[in-house]
């Protein structure tokens, strides 16, 4: 008998050491039986409910929660006893002064020596984490806004430094269709003066008149090509101004090149010497508008790093899975301290005015989302190298890939 009596009180200790350590825990803990009523809970519990022990213990959720909290509270511990699985799962919870918190509550299949069922579960207070993430998620969103607002910025600040050489591109075709619709005008006034003196006689012998019409389809086809270049220039332009999208279609990175090219010609003519080696490439997927951003902005950054006259290489090919593009300059270079910050937001080492320093940070993020990379070498007064990296395979994450 002796022994049985010592035994009760080693299982009584254990019991109080084990509830002790419960009620030790921050978090609220509670254990229920089969039929979803409470058997066990620690402080932390009855203080988040706001009841004491003994108005809890034998009572379920039914009798302190709003019916369709009690729901999901209860479905979800059929769940467990059903399953035996653990769950996991956020739920809202309404507390003794009415306020609806949101939980996450985890929860767990117990079964004692008798066959005996219980749900054990620990709950955690996710309503201050929950609202730091939505104001996180507002904050990103509009900083996302001002990103998309300051690279807007930073296109028309570039579109600024092309219109002189745009309106000169525009204005030389212009002037021929002009010239050539002169022309054209003169003939029509010369065809109906001749028209009203000529006879049938004189229309039979009528070389001259005859070598007026033989002109005029020379002239109309010059008209149709200079009108033709007008709206490639145009077209262009519409392309590299217009807000990004994120639609990626099979293309050629070649003609993206010659439309960036095309845009900053009249910049580049008359001082850079462009040496091309395009290699033959497959299309690859990317975005047509923000690739042509791309090139732009290297290669006018190439184009200003070159004082007087220089040369501009590029050069593509195929590679380790990759299409590269090389744009180097025969520039100034880049100082070694530069070179970890120059696609860093608003870093620039151009004078007030001339540059807002987004212009490499938007190339390095559009090349990116193409799950691409971009590279950089330089040597102070060796000029640059700019490798564009874009991945063969459009959905597949790109690996960082050697060079050739």
């Amino acid at each position: 008998m002796a022994g049985n009596a010592e035994h009760e009180q080693q299982t009584r200790d254990a019991r109080e050491y084990l509830f002790a350590i419960i009620n030790a825990v921050a978090d609220p803990i509670f254990v229920k039986d089969r039929e979803h009523r409470w058997v066990l809970l620690n402080d932390a519990m009855c203080s988040f409910v706001g009841r004491s022990r003994e108005e809890l213990l034998g009572k379920s959720d039914y009798e302190f929660f709003p019916r369709e909290e009690a729901d999901v509270f209860w479905g979800k511990d059929e769940e467990v006893f059903q399953n035996g699985v653990v769950n996991s799962n956020e739920e809202f919870f309404t507390d003794a002064k009415g306020v609806t918190l949101t939980i996450v509550t985890k929860k767990s299949l117990y079964t004692d020596q008798a066959g005996n069922q219980f749900i054990v579960g620990i709950i955690r207070d996710s309503t201050a984490v929950k609202k730091a993430t939505a104001e996180l998620k507002a904050a990103y969103e509009q900083l996302l806004a001002f990103q998309e607002r300051m690279i807007q910025s930073e296109k028309m600040a570039s579109l600024g430094r092309l219109v002189a050489g745009i309106a000169h591109e525009i204005n030389n075709p212009t002037a021929y269709i002009l010239s050539n619709l002169y022309t054209l005008q003169s003939y029509e006034h010369l065809l109906e003066e001749f028209l009203k003196t000529v006879s049938a006689a004189d229309i039979a012998t009528g070389n001259g008149f005859f070598r007026t019409l033989e002109d005029r389809p020379v002239l109309i086809k010059e008209t149709i090509q200079g009108a033709e270049k007008i709206k490639k220039i145009i077209q262009d332009l519409k392309i590299f101004a217009h807000p990004a999208v994120e639609n990626r279609v099979p293309g050629d990175l070649n003609v993206c090149i010659d439309r960036a090219l095309q845009i900053l010609k009249n910049t580049l003519k008359y001082r850079i010497k462009l040496v091309k080696e395009y290699g033959s490439l497959p299309p690859v997927s990317f975005s047509e508008q923000q690739m042509l951003q791309v090139f732009v902005n290297i290669i006018a950054n190439a184009e200003q790093a070159i004082k007087g006259d220089g040369v501009i290489w590029i050069r593509t090919l195929v590679h380790g899975g990759y299409v590269h593009a090389e744009v180097k300059d025969s520039g100034m270079g880049i100082q070694p301290e530069h070179l970890p910050k120059i696609f860093e937001p608003f870093f620039t080492t151009k004078t007030v005015g001339q540059g807002t320093g987004l212009g490499l940070s938007l190339v390095h993020s559009i090349i990116e989302k193409h799950h691409g990379t971009i590279l950089v070498e330089s040597k102070p007064g060796e000029g640059a190298t700019f490798t564009v990296k874009i991945p063969l395979v459009a959905d597949e994450r790109a690996k960082p890939a050697e060079g050739p």
